[in-house]
């Protein structure tokens, strides 16, 4: 209650108290109905301090609502946003892996592909080489033996015209002996043939051997060698 409140209060008590009258009791009256007016016009004007502030919380309250829920859908939005980008990382760290691998792979295919090459070339070549050399050998034994059976062949060929010279000079050396005596010496003709000698009674004999051959003449059945060619 204000001072001036009071002040009349007093005043029309001791208006009364002084007996002042029936004045006393008015501006007794007036001043509380003054004081009920003020007070009422203070209820009121405590309603509106207190429904403004009400009004002020539930405005507060409602921006910090609001306020919270624009802080949570954007931490959402944002956590969205951050799985979708990780998401998307991720994927792209797959993709990359993936093509990494295919690489890799197709790298390793690639590489073994030209070993495989690269020994079955080798292998080729070895086979070859190892073809020529085996036809280098047959045609080198075979050059081989045909020499040697050429040089054996000459050297019989040569053994036996040395052996036909040799018969043949033995033949030579019985010109004047008998055809039996050589027989016995060298061996028989492979061929002979006779008719009647033209120098005389006995008959001329033709013996053929190997290389040369031997005539001579008979009488009284005495072979004689004549000659030998």
């Amino acid at each position: 209650m204000s001072k001036m409140k009071w002040l009349f209060l007093v005043l029309g008590v001791v208006c009364m108290i002084g007996a002042c009258g029936t004045r006393a009791t008015e501006a007794t009256e007036k001043a509380v109905e003054t004081e009920t007016a003020e007070e009422s016009t203070e209820q009121t004007e405590n309603e509106s301090e207190e429904l403004a502030k009400n009004e002020s919380e539930a405005k507060k309250k409602a921006e910090e609502k609001a306020k919270k829920a624009s802080v949570e859908t954007t931490e959402k939005e944002t956590e969205k946003e951050t799985k979708a980008e990780t998401k998307a990382s991720e994927e792209a760290v797959q993709v990359e892996t993936t093509a990494n691998e295919a690489q890799l792979q197709a790298q390793a295919q690639k590489e073994a592909e030209a070993q495989a090459q690269k020994e079955s070339e080798a292998k080729a070549k070895k086979e070859s080489e190892a073809k020529a050399k085996k036809e280098s050998e047959a045609k080198a034994k075979k050059e081989s033996e045909a020499k040697a059976k050429k040089e054996s062949e000459k050297a019989a060929a040569q053994a036996e015209k040395e052996q036909k010279q040799a018969k043949k000079a033995t033949a030579k050396s019985y010109i004047g002996k008998t055809l039996d005596a050589l027989i016995g010496a060298i061996g028989s003709p492979s061929s002979q043939t006779t008719a009647p000698s033209c120098n005389g009674d006995g008959e001329d004999g033709i013996y053929g051997y190997d290389g040369f051959t031997v005539y001579t003449y008979e009488k009284d059945g005495v072979r004689t060698i004549t000659a030998v060619e």
